[in-house]
């Protein structure tokens, strides 16, 4: 015998709110995916991993018996790899292809390139000129994965030689992606545009390096040295690569400045919301150049002793210690640096609102108002 029971439940105000609040992580999950995966079919975007393709050309036995000498070491070459071929989306928001394919169909065609050359509103030099982005983007974060192996917590491992095997092939990886995107960029024929990329390539090589010895000079920082910085280390090859974009189609000069704007406030918007995240996040390790330790810093005097302490042994453990440190001496400081992003994000959508496809505008806003909190 089977019984069919039907339970009726009332939510009260406060039961729903407390329902959004748990499983808003959800939902905003979900409609990024969606935004995103909108976005790839607008533009025709391939999944970012495939920029990796230049790294594995080898046969797939000597890439397994490289990588064989890296498992166990605790590389972060490895990590980095697997996050790039997860099925996860959001390192496309990072690596920057999908944007600068976005805002070229956005600005849409000129009168200055012949109609029938530009395939679904982009045209094939602005798609080779996306994916010279993603491997410019990737081949500094393999840098990044370079580790120092003078630090106290190497000096003794048994698996020393492992980890130089993967600082050697961290920097190889590296200079290869560079070169090969040196001969992408050849391709395009417009020494303008090799200037631009050149120009942010010194800029991310330069804010990459500055990154690992500013700790000190933190405590100093304001929100506008905090912009630069991440526009150096980030934000100017987005935005240099934005501006191209128009550059090689022959766009009007005020289109390519609200590219190049577009790009430099999206690069801020994008990586304070990271941050946000990372101060919210347990398993992450709170960077220095962190915007919540910026404003904690601003907001608290007594926050720096606090970080004066953190910055000799940064771990999960003394990093969690340091985030709930903050969360006492700052209230509400996550919800200041989430409403600062918001505002960048606000800044990008105003720039484009001018462009002409607004199909592709609304689809960089549906991804934006999913990933950052866009306050009116």
């Amino acid at each position: 015998m089977i019984y069919i029971f039907r339970v009726t439940r009332t939510f009260n105000h406060t039961t729903l709110h407390n329902l959004k609040h748990n499983y808003s992580w959800l939902t905003s999950s979900y409609g990024l995916k969606r935004a995103l995966t909108n976005a790839e079919r607008l533009v025709g975007y391939p999944p970012a991993f495939n920029s990796l393709k230049y790294l594995v050309d080898e046969e797939p036995a000597d890439i397994l018996s490289i990588a064989k000498k890296l498992v166990g070491s605790g590389h972060p070459l490895l990590s980095f790899a697997r996050d790039m071929l997860s099925p996860s989306r959001d390192i496309n928001l990072r690596l920057g292809g999908l944007w600068v394919l976005l805002i070229s169909r956005a600005a849409g065609e000129s009168s200055a390139i012949i109609k029938e050359e530009f395939v679904n509103g982009i045209h094939l030099k602005q798609r080779i000129l996306a994916e010279t982005c993603e491997m410019i983007n990737i081949a500094f974060l393999v840098h990044g994965c370079i580790i120092n192996l003078d630090k106290l917590q190497y000096l003794e491992t048994l698996s020393k030689k492992s980890l130089e095997f993967g600082n050697k092939l961290s920097v190889l990886g590296g200079d290869f992606l560079l070169a090969k995107a040196s001969v992408e960029l050849a391709k395009l024929s417009n020494t303008y545009v090799v200037e631009l990329i050149s120009q942010a390539i010194g800029d991310s090589a330069e804010g990459n390096v500055l990154d690992d010895f500013c700790a000190e000079q933190i405590c100093k920082w304001s929100v506008k040295e905090w912009e630069v910085h991440t526009f150096q280390t980030r934000g100017s090859l987005l935005a240099n690569s934005c501006k191209s974009a128009l550059v090689l189609v022959g766009h009007q000069e005020q289109h390519m400045d609200a590219a190049f704007e577009f790009g430099r406030y999206l690069s801020v918007a994008v990586q304070c919301a990271e941050d946000v995240r990372a101060f919210q996040n347990s398993k992450s390790i709170l960077k220095p150049t962190n915007i919540i330790i910026i404003l904690a810093l601003l907001q608290n005097e007594k926050t720096k002793i606090y970080y004066n302490s953190y910055i000799k042994n940064m771990n999960i453990a003394s990093s969690n210690e340091f985030k709930e440190n903050i969360a006492s001496l700052c209230e509400g400081i996550a919800d200041k640096a989430k409403s600062l992003s918001g505002n960048y994000a606000k800044q990008c959508i105003d720039i484009i609102q001018a462009f002409q496809h607004k199909d592709s505008i609304r689809a960089i806003e549906d991804i934006l108002s999913t990933y950052i909190i866009i306050e009116d």
